[in-house]
């Protein structure tokens, strides 16, 4: 919807300065083209496969793969009209291949409390990976590249255990009470955390 929602937007104009401040050469207008009628649907196939299996000690093995075309999705192409005016057309021109291969350790300890680890290697590819908004024109031509989400290393774990009140002297006990311990860890490249 972001993407469609372009045409009802404003135009945007971009200036070029000198150093020392004085224009160079006139505004250049960005302007987003969507026609509904010329649009088509957009097809995207998933092929999946995973394994789980016991492993020792009391720890389970999953192996999970998974394969992701997209064909004929939103994008812009960007069409100089004239030097001052740069105009970007809707159509189904983005294709996009995800591959991912996930490995994962999981393990219950005390019939309710659990670990789990896993490791992923993706590979995502797009013809259409530029963004256009109209807060950040970009004034470049569509190019080819990894998706924004593309996450080509990610490592993710979790779990909780018991606090042993034991642990803690008299007087802190009842407040440790039945506390459980958690924790949750992650780490990518790729796209930046945005959030904490």
């Amino acid at each position: 919807l972001t993407l469609l929602a372009l045409n009802e937007e404003q135009t945007s104009l971009t200036t070029w300065y000198a150093p020392d401040g004085t224009p160079l050469g006139n505004p250049v207008t960005s302007a987003y083209l969507v026609n509904p009628r010329e649009l088509r649907t957009p097809r995207y196939t998933v092929a999946s496969v995973s394994a789980e299996k016991a492993l020792w000690w009391n720890f389970f093995g999953r192996v999970d793969l998974t394969s992701r075309q997209g064909r004929g999705g939103f994008a812009f192409d960007q069409f100089a009209v004239s030097p001052g005016l740069n105009q970007y057309t809707a159509n189904n021109s983005r294709q996009t291949d995800y591959k991912a291969a996930e490995f994962a350790l999981r393990r219950t300890f005390r019939a309710k409390y659990q670990w789990f680890a896993s490791y992923r290697r993706s590979h995502g590819t797009s013809n259409a990976a530029v963004q256009y908004t109209i807060e950040n024109p970009l004034l470049t031509p569509q190019s080819g590249g990894p998706p924004p989400w593309d996450a080509p290393h990610r490592i993710v774990m979790w779990g909780w255990a018991p606090i042993n009140r034991n642990w803690f002297p008299g007087p802190l006990r009842s407040i440790v009470g039945s506390t459980d311990f958690q924790m949750l860890g992650e780490y990518h490249t790729g796209f930046p955390f945005s959030a904490t």
